[in-house]
Parts: structure tokens; C-alpha cells; sequence
């Protein structure tokens, strides 16, 4: 963790021993923090900054998370299935309502392949893919559905997702 009050001169606080877990993306809600990679979620309590907690774990088969983003009491977690010849992208909807014991409420597969990064505004994801950009409407968090994908140019990869307001 870092302390980044001062931005000229941002300090180490501290490091938490993860036991293997490699994180790759993260968020953050009140005094929890929501890890997200190879094994699953780690829930960190944070209230105090010097001494973080791990609290809660799910831990997830045949996923790698490299991205996450919380709306309400919803984590969005996007990722490989790790098992699918085509490297599938994945979209998993986690209930962070108890950050010791999460659970997962929805779903669903992109096949553009490994999903990157993912910007949620309203009730649809945007979400970056390796092979284009897929549109999820999340407005039934149990069941996601797919609205659009665009593939991208071939060999071409999309690494993030920002969506900008224009008049």
C-alpha cells in the first residue's frame, strides 16, 4: 500500500504477503479492498492503512482475472477460462454486499477472446477484449447479456476501454 497524500512524494506503507495470489487489478469500497487474478478474489479490510487484513477469499476453477470494477455492492470481474481452447473471455458478477463471504450472482462468456479491461456506465459494460470490444448489458446482474462485439483488426489487441461523453 502507498500513501499518496502528498503526490510529490508518494511513500510505502506497507506489503501484504498474498501466498501465492497474483494480483492484477483491483477496486475499492469504504475500508475494503477487492484483488483480483490468477486464483480468484482477495478482500482486504484496509481501516487501518499500517496494518491491511485479508478478510474474505473466493476463490474460482479455470479463471484468471486481470481487471475489476465495483458498482454498488456489485465486483465486475473480467479474465481467461483458463480450459477453453479459444481463451474465452469471462465477465463474472461477484455480491460484494459481505466482503468476507463473497459469492457470485451472473456470468457470461465472450468469445472475443481474454477480456482486459472493463468501464461500466449505467447498466452496460464496456469491456476491452484481446481480439475487440464487447457490449454487456448487466442490468440482470444473473444474467448478463451480450449486446454487441466488434472484432478488432487482426493481431491486434485492445488493452483498455474508456468511454467518453460528447454532444
Amino acid at each position: 500500500m502507498y500513501d499518496i497524500s502528498d503526490p510529490s512524494n508518494p511513500r510505502k506503507v506497507t506489503k501484504i504477503p498474498t501466498r501465492g495470489f497474483r494480483a492484477h487489478g483491483m477496486d475499492s469500497k469504504g475500508n475494503y479492498v477487492f484483488a483480483v487474478g490468477a486464483t480468484g478474489v482477495l478482500t482486504f479490510d484496509i481501516s487501518i492503512p499500517d496494518d491491511p487484513v485479508i478478510v474474505g477469499e473466493m476463490a474460482v476453477n479455470n479463471r484468471f482475472y486481470v481487471s475489476a470494477e465495483i458498482v454498488d455492492n456489485l465486483l465486475f470481474a473480467v479474465g481467461v477460462i483458463l480450459d477453453s481452447e479459444e481463451r474465452s473471455g469471462v465477465l463474472d458478477i461477484i455480491d460484494i454486499s459481505n466482503p468476507i463471504h463473497l459469492k457470485t450472482a451472473g456470468s457470461i462468456t465472450l468469445h472475443q477472446n481474454i477480456a482486459l479491461n472493463i468501464e461500466i456506465i449505467g447498466s452496460l459494460s464496456y469491456i476491452a477484449c484481446g481480439s475487440g470490444v464487447a457490449v454487456v448489458d448487466v442490468s440482470k446482474q444473473e444474467s448478463p447479456k451480450l449486446l454487441s462485439a466488434l472484432d478488432a483488426t487482426q493481431g491486434r489487441a485492445n488493452w483498455g476501454v474508456k468511454i467518453l461523453e460528447t454532444e
